[in-house]
Parts: structure tokens; C-alpha cells; sequence
């Protein structure tokens, strides 16, 4: 099964499974082992957690079962306690997980009061996934994938849940887009204006950009957007950006929600986490928006998913993963602190970037003196360390990336989404990604393109 999304390549599952395999082996219930090269520089699709994360989440699989409701319930306020620091949150409540980022965003929604023929503004970098928790109400977290543009298949969850598929419904809300090619700030105010009229409620915009790694000024983008209309609800997507970044400070950002994904950025399980600004969303709004909504044609309130201070009854029997929630705990305790209530990334960002360096070195040593290997790498403004972009002359990405695939070197094949005919390879560096993964994935790239593939 090939792992594509319209017009991504990311990677073949048997092949991850070969050469990475997942923690669970089906037949003797233990962490398999790998004793095959790869190169996985594709964290910024999903990350692969640490043995230790694993081991932690697998542990908590096993006895799934027998699980208290009580027991689960402490599983996800712990994790909820340790998460809200990563943003600097004093209340755990205002902390929401989902079974990926998209799922805990959807609530934004209706946190925002949107309503048939209200309008969104979103930058035009922005994933379909996001996009459409704002045009449809749906299973944002299925698993299964038998909606276009939902989650990923999770290592543990797949084993325990049984689905209760939402119909896909549309909203008949509207999106307006704006182009990120112009930064000043005259031209970003004038456009603007332009977009920006009564029915416009709500704004996404990724802190990251996913297809090159360009760090966006949201802080100047949000300062601009009040300016014009002070209460839009803002959302910030930063899947890409906490964890990769040296610090998010979520007051300067000034957002209403900040949606992170630690499984691409900081080695956890899979989960999405969704912060929620306690100086535009209450206790009270969060009571009042989220009871009484339907899981089959509004939203699925899961188990999990909410704190348990805020006493929302979930609509659904599904769960957010207990197994996930502790890989997520176990990479939460691991973290190095700024201080004794906040964390921060410049020990991930300063290794990120040490790996890149080398990553560059290496490929301009060779790229001298190889006429085969025709390989250019395009520098973007404020490019951050976990992202990198390749353009390989005359090769269909796609193909190229599935071959790579084959030979366990994991990256994807995209596009500029503001300029789709603008494809790439895009390579993520995790903070754990080993010298010898550089070296392999040069070594079969290199070798594909002097066999002309």
C-alpha cells in the first residue's frame, strides 16, 4: 500500500515496515528489531519514536484491556499537566488532544461561531486537511482513512477501536486566501483589507511552512490582522514549528488556538494538541460551544479528548489512544526545561541544524565532481533546520520517491502548494537522525541516478 495524498508522494507502508518496523509484532507480542540500512528523513510526515517511547507505549497497549476508565482518565490529565508547559499555559484545561492535529483543531469551528455563509481567511500554504474543518463537518480523526485527507493509521490505536464513521456534511462556510510571496507589511495591510470584511470570522495560518520549512512572522501577520478586525479567531497551525523552532511564546503570538503535532516534530506517538488561548477562549464559552453536538453530523467529542475538569461528556465510545497519550508523556518528561514551568527547543535546534550542515557539506562535495548527480538545493528565507528541499533535474519525484522508498530512504515528493508546479523531494531532519542515515540516503541517491533509474 502506497502511502499518497493527491499529489504526494510520502512513502510505502510495507516498505516502513521493512526496514523501520513498528513496535508491535503480531505473533510474539514483542519490539521487533532492525538490522536493515535506512535512511528515515521524513519526520515532518510522522516521526518514529525512541525505543524508550515505544517501550512506555507499548507497555501501556498490553494492558489495554484492563484499563480503568479511572486509570485512563489519569493517563490523559497527566500528560494534559505536562503538555500545557510547552507553551507556557498555567491551566491544564485550555490543553485538547485529538487522534492527530486535525482532529483537535476541529473544535475551532465551533469556538469560532461560525455559521452558513460566514467567511475564513487562510494563507494559500495551507494543508486540504486543515482547510476542511472548516468546509465540512466530518471524521477528522478517522483512521481508516475512508475520508480524502484525514489522519494517518496510528502504530497502537488501530488495534483497540471501533469506528463510528460521521457522515461528511458541508458547513457552506467560505475561504478567502492571501498570498504569503510579499511579506511588508504596507502590502500584507492593503490585501488585507481587501479580504477582510463582516462575515470574515476566523484565519488559519501555519507558523512553518510544511513544503519548504520557511518560518512565517505570524507574531507581524496576527499584530496586522487585529489591527483590522480585533476579534477574528486565529488559528495557528504549528505542526511544523513546535519542536523545530527554538521556542514558541504562545502570548506573543497572540493567537486563539495553536495546533502542534509532537509525532512529527518531537518523536512522540501519534497525537495532535491543540491550545487554546485563555485570553480569548473562557471555561464558560468552552462549556456552552461544545456540549449537545451531534457525532454524526457536527462533531465527535471522543474520550480523551477534553480535560475533565471542564465536565463535557464525550458523544462517542471512541477514545483519544491511551498508548499514544503516554508516548506523548514519555517524550513530555524527556524534554529539557527552559525553567521549572516552560520548555524550550534550542538543544533540538541547534542539533537539527548541525545535521543540515553536514547534510550540506557532504552534498557539495559530491555534487562537485559527480556530473550525474544533478541535484540542486534551493535556499528559501527563514528556512528553518528541520526542513529541506531538493530539486533532482530531470526526474519524476514521484517515482524517484517510491524508489527511494524500496531501498528504505524515506522522504517525500511534494509540491509548492502556492505553486504546485514548483516539486521537490523534501527531506526532515529529526534531532535524533543518525550521520550514518545522511550518508546511506546519498549513497542510494546517488547510485539511482547514475543507473538512470
Amino acid at each position: 500500500m502506497v502511502k499518497k495524498y493527491s499529489d504526494e508522494f510520502f512513502f510505502n507502508i510495507d516498505d516502513l515496515r521493512k526496514f523501520t518496523p513498528p513496535p508491535l509484532d503480531r505473533q510474539d507480542n514483542k519490539l521487533q528489531e532492525n538490522q536493515l540500512p535506512y535512511a528515515y528523513l521524513n519526520s515532518a510526515s510522522l516521526s518514529i519514536p525512541s525505543d524508550a517511547v515505544r517501550q512506555k507505549a507499548f507497555s501501556t497497549h498490553k494492558r489495554i484491556e484492563t484499563l480503568s476508565v479511572k486509570s485512563q482518565t489519569k493517563i490523559y490529565e497527566d500528560t494534559r499537566e505536562k503538555a500545557k508547559q510547552l507553551l507556557g499555559l498555567t491551566h491544564s484545561e485550555y490543553v485538547v488532544f485529538g487522534r492527530n492535529a486535525t482532529e483537535a483543531s476541529s473544535l475551532c469551528y465551533w469556538l469560532a461561531d461560525l455559521k452558513k455563509d460566514d467567511r475564513v481567511l487562510c494563507s494559500n500554504i495551507e494543508h486540504d486537511s486543515m482547510q476542511n474543518i472548516f468546509l465540512y463537518h466530518q471524521d477528522h480523526g478517522n483512521d481508516k482513512r475512508t475520508l480524502n485527507k484525514s489522519s494517518w493509521p496510528f502504530w497502537f490505536y488501530r488495534e483497540t477501536q471501533k469506528f463510528e464513521l460521521m457522515d461528511s456534511i458541508p458547513t457552506e462556510v467560505n475561504l478567502d486566501f492571501f498570498g504569503l510571496h510579499d511579506l511588508e507589511t504596507n502590502t500584507l495591510k492593503q490585501t488585507f483589507r481587501n479580504l477582510i470584511h463582516e462575515k470574515t470570522k476566523a484565519v488559519l495560518i501555519s507558523h512553518v511552512r510544511r513544503d519548504t520549512g520557511q518560518a512565517i512572522p505570524v507574531n507581524k501577520i496576527i499584530s496586522l490582522l487585529r489591527s483590522i478586525k480585533p476579534n477574528l479567531f486565529i488559528l495557528v497551525d504549528g505542526t511544523q514549528a513546535m519542536g523545530n523552532l527554538p521556542k514558541v511564546n504562545f502570548d506573543l503570538i497572540d493567537c486563539n488556538a495553536y495546533v502542534a503535532s509532537p509525532h512529527k516534530t518531537l518523536n512522540s506517538e501519534v497525537i495532535g494538541v491543540l491550545y487554546l488561548n485563555p485570553k480569548y477562549v473562557t471555561k464558560e464559552q468552552l462549556s456552552k460551544k461544545l456540549q449537545n453536538l451531534s457525532p454524526f453530523t457536527q462533531q465527535k467529542i471522543i474520550t480523551g479528548m477534553l480535560s475533565s475538569k471542564l465536565n463535557i461528556p464525550a458523544n462517542s465510545l471512541e477514545t483519544i489512544s491511551p498508548s499514544d497519550t503516554v508516548g506523548f508523556l514519555e517524550v513530555l518528561k524527556r524534554l529539557p526545561r527552559q525553567d521549572a514551568s516552560t520548555y524550550n527547543f534550542v538543544h533540538f535546534f541547534k542539533k537539527r541544524r548541525a545535521i543540515k550542515k553536514e547534510f550540506l557539506n557532504l552534498f557539495g562535495k559530491i555534487t562537485a565532481y559527480d556530473n550525474c548527480f544533478k541535484v540542486e538545493v534551493p535556499q528559501k528565507p527563514s528556512q528553518t533546520p528541520f526542513i529541506l528541499s531538493l530539486k533532482v533535474i530531470g526526474q519524476d519525484y514521484y517515482e524517484l520517491a517510491e524508489k527511494l522508498s524500496s531501498l528504505g530512504c524515506f522522504v517525500t515528493a511534494t509540491f509548492d502548494k502556492s505553486n504546485p508546479q514548483d516539486k521537490f523531494l523534501r527531506l526532515s531532519f529529526q534531532h535524533s537522525t543518525k550521520r550514518k542515515e545522511i550518508h546511506y540516503f546519498i549513497k542510494v541517491l546517488q547510485g539511482l541516478l547514475k543507473s538512470g533509474i
